[in-house]
């Protein structure tokens, strides 16, 4: 991990608690709402403000392998959008926490852990702390649909798919908010339509080798008919 990545960490840490009375608060916006840290207490869905959640890093561990990396979301700087969350409560031995944190979220990944500004569902504005994407890292990417939905349709780790990643994200944000974000639900769309191209093709073969079958058979029966 890089160093200055601990000193953003301990740094956004004591913003957040100190503008909180004390207590600490984590946007989580990806794995997090589907896979909370023990000690962590989901308290409202919010609005993660001037970012852009983007499938937009690449990983080798749990949702990919290194022969076989997969795409995880990030939040990208931009002034103009929002991007869906769930706050969540520090409790219990603070410390241990931020220790799972650093090995979940910053051991070789492309996050940065920053102060965020959060809208809550209830109307109220508070900080949080979230691990944004990393702008300096090389796993940060930029691709088309396209590209990503070839990546994540074969991706697979030992947390499960990384189809299966995508879709607990949007189901998530549709169950908290009755929406979804605008560009992970077309990567959705895009690997839907793959997997049926995938499916008719598969039907296809397999029709084209029981025709196949039936013509060999009948010619084999036409041969031995001929006297």
């Amino acid at each position: 991990m890089k160093n200055f990545q601990k000193v953003h960490l301990q740094d956004s840490v004591d913003i957040v608690r100190n503008a909180n009375g004390g207590e600490l608060l984590i946007a989580g916006y990806g794995s997090l709402p589907n896979r909370p840290e023990p000690g962590l207490t989901p308290i409202s869905p919010g609005w993660i403000l001037n970012y852009r959640k983007e499938m937009c890093i690449r990983v080798t561990t749990c949702r990919g392998t290194s022969s076989q990396p997969a795409r995880v979301a990030g939040l990208v700087p931009d002034t103009k959008s929002r991007s869906m969350c769930m706050i969540a409560k520090a409790d219990g031995d603070q410390q241990m926490l931020l220790e799972q944190l650093e090995n979940r979220e910053l051991a070789g990944m492309a996050y940065d852990p920053r102060v965020v500004a959060v809208d809550l569902m209830n109307g109220k504005h508070i900080l949080a702390v979230a691990f944004v994407a990393a702008f300096w890292h090389v796993d940060l990417l930029q691709e088309m649909v396209t590209e990503q939905a070839n990546v994540i349709a074969k991706a697979s780790g030992s947390c499960g798919s990384n189809r299966e990643y995508l879709d607990l994200i949007l189901d998530f944000e549709w169950k908290m908010f009755g929406m979804v974000t605008p560009k992970l639900a077309a990567l959705q769309k895009r690997l839907e339509r793959m997997a049926a191209g995938r499916a008719t093709r598969s039907f296809m073969h397999r029709k084209h080798q029981v025709l196949f079958a039936v013509h060999e058979t009948a010619t084999f029966s036409c041969a031995k008919s001929i006297p």
